[in-house]
């Protein structure tokens, strides 16, 4: 895991300069895949650093980690990037 904690920045970071470069005139899925991009990123940062109390980091773990938000994720992308081709 430790380059999971890593990459999160780098990923975050490419992410961003990606929607700013890119010509986006036929969907707005992008625009909405980033936001739950970096939300994903600081549930598991939170989660990482602990931040807040037990009872929170919980429910963080459990949402940083249940597959239907990366699955949403990972559909906006596909979305996005299949109809900019």
């Amino acid at each position: 895991m430790p380059m999971h904690y890593s990459d999160n920045l780098t990923a975050v970071t490419f992410a961003g300069v990606n929607l700013s470069l890119s010509r986006r005139r036929s969907t707005s899925a992008p625009e909405w895949a980033l936001p739950w991009f970096v939300l994903l990123a600081s549930l598991g940062l939170i989660a990482r650093l602990r931040f807040g109390l037990s009872s929170l980091i919980r429910t963080v773990r459990k949402v940083h980690g249940h597959p239907l938000f990366a699955g949403v994720l990972f559909g906006l992308l596909a979305v996005g990037h299949q109809l900019l081709d």
